[in-house]
């Protein structure tokens, strides 16, 4: 009996850890889901004026899509532990004010750079080969 009511207090207990969502131990280490860009290049990115900044990883897909200034960006992403990397990164093509595209240029660049991710906490950053951060997002 006292086995029983071990085994059905962990399931007990493995239920509520899974119920956490994105709060869950897995979800937090997690690419999948929707980012906010904060940083490029070491340049902190203005909450203000235009559209939010975004990146939105599908898992079952391995699609990225997003928000990068003032066109739509669209792309695969392949990771492998601790690896990562873009391939076929698109946008659209709607003519912008020359501060956005300057700062969409600049993250597509750093996109193509990318060799690498970590998460400390809810901010996701994407590293070159040297392992230097090169753009930095927050968990939505």
């Amino acid at each position: 009996m006292k086995a029983l009511w071990m085994v059905l207090a962990s399931l007990g207990l493995a239920a509520c850890a899974s119920t956490t969502g994105s709060g869950s131990a897995e979800g937090n280490r997690s690419l999948v889901g929707s980012w906010r860009l904060t940083e490029v290049a070491s340049q902190t990115v203005p909450m203000t004026g235009g559209s939010a900044k975004l990146l939105q990883f599908e898992a079952q897909t391995n699609k990225v899509s997003g928000n990068v200034g003032c066109n739509r960006l669209f792309g695969v992403y392949q990771s492998e532990g601790s690896n990562l990397s873009f391939n076929g990164i698109a946008t659209t093509r709607m003519a912008c004010d020359p501060v956005s595209m300057q700062m969409e240029t600049s993250v597509i660049q750093n996109m193509e750079k990318v060799q690498s991710w970590s998460i400390n906490g809810s901010e996701l950053q994407l590293k070159d080969d040297k392992q230097q951060t090169i753009l930095k997002f927050k968990r939505l």
